[in-house]
């Protein structure tokens, strides 16, 4: 299993910069993307965007396709705690 870990954080380091050094993957989570009708821009799939629904400590990625007015190229990923479900 280690070793697998070890595989998948040499793969993948590169495509997910932190923002700070405190920072750590923990988890990688796949999607199936398709062409967004309105931009062609990949955008992914998913059924749900909630990572924890205990109460009290809900947790949902939210999709950012724009910063500061432009239009993202890709779609960037947030996460949102402190929602209501």
């Amino acid at each position: 299993g280690d070793i697998l870990v070890q595989r998948c954080i040499d793969r993948l380091s590169t495509y997910f910069e932190l923002e700070d050094e405190s920072e750590r993957v923990v988890g990688y989570i796949f999607a199936r993307s398709v062409a967004c009708p309105r931009t062609g821009k990949q955008a992914p799939l998913s059924p749900n965007w909630w990572l924890s629904t205990e109460k009290g400590s809900e947790v949902a990625v939210r999709v950012v396709v724009e910063r500061n007015g432009q239009d993202l190229d890709e779609p960037a990923f947030e996460t949102a705690g402190g929602l209501a479900r």
